[in-house]
């Protein structure tokens, strides 16, 4: 079994609503973690970095 599995209890997001509550609520707990503070950020445009023939 794949350790890719999502929990029973999380809501999967089929909406516009459902996405834009996700991302609200995700900002506001970084926004409280992080405060005032510089953040350095690295993010990868793909999913996966394996080359496809």
């Amino acid at each position: 079994m794949s350790g890719n599995v999502r929990p029973e209890t999380m809501e999967r997001i089929t909406t516009v609503e459902l996405a834009n509550a996700f991302i609200d609520e995700q900002v506001k707990e970084l926004r409280e973690q992080i405060g005032d503070k510089k953040v350095l950020l690295a993010l990868s445009g793909g999913v996966d970095t394996r080359s496809v023939p």
